[in-house]
């Protein structure tokens, strides 16, 4: 039986991320608070899974602070990616890349 991957991910704890945010985490980017839109209940280090806004598995991370610590929109990193399940391009890029100064 194939089951889906967010029920195989059901009993962890999850950070829920903005849409705007998810093609850069699928790219390997560190999730910032600035792109949380809400968390679950953990400890620093634990694993913990990425979602979408839709409920979708991005992947999953290492939580960098508590959850007590996680503030939506605030400064600073929460999660850092782990394995990450969702092919880049499936979300717009909310993100813009800065020019190199030469």
């Amino acid at each position: 039986m194939i089951l889906p991957v967010e029920r195989a991910i059901a009993d962890l704890p999850s950070i829920t991320i903005r849409n705007s945010a998810v093609d850069a985490i699928c790219r390997g980017a560190q999730l910032a608070g600035a792109g949380v839109l809400s968390c679950g209940t953990f400890a620093k280090g634990d694993t913990v899974a990425l979602m979408t806004e839709a409920g979708e598995c991005i992947g999953l991370g290492t939580a960098r602070i508590p959850s007590e610590k996680c503030v939506p929109g605030k400064r600073g990193f929460v999660a850092r990616p782990k394995s990450i399940l969702m092919e880049p391009g499936r979300y717009p890029r909310g993100w813009t890349k800065k020019s190199r100064i030469k």
